[in-house]
């Protein structure tokens, strides 16, 4: 399943019925825009988070949607701003998860 798959159906089972409706309203231009940002987001997302300079959740995201803002220019595209922070925030959703270290046992006594 496609990325732009797994947020449309993200989303869909967020907003329900709501979603629906929007979804008949918006979704050949939302998803034309995603399709075109998504792999920027994925791409930058994954490079930012593992940027040790970028600390904070601000600094990443700010870092996120200046590049995609940048590469959006440089190909002379436009996409809606809430379009780029949605690609972002789903991007930051599909980060491979870090293995969650187990803490060492100590021997009984």
């Amino acid at each position: 399943m496609s990325v732009v798959a797994q947020i449309e159906e993200k989303l869909l089972s967020v907003l329900g019925e709501v979603g629906s409706v929007l979804k008949v309203l918006f979704e050949d231009t939302m998803q034309q825009e995603l399709q075109v940002v998504i792999p920027i987001a994925t791409q930058l997302v994954a490079q930012i988070a593992a940027d040790p300079t970028l600390v904070t959740s601000d600094q990443k995201r700010n870092a996120a949607i200046a590049g995609i803002g940048a590469e959006l220019l440089a190909s002379q595209k436009q996409i809606a701003p809430s379009v780029i922070s949605l690609a972002v925030e789903l991007a930051v959703q599909n980060l491979p998860k870090p293995a969650t270290p187990v803490a060492p046992t100590t021997p009984a006594a």
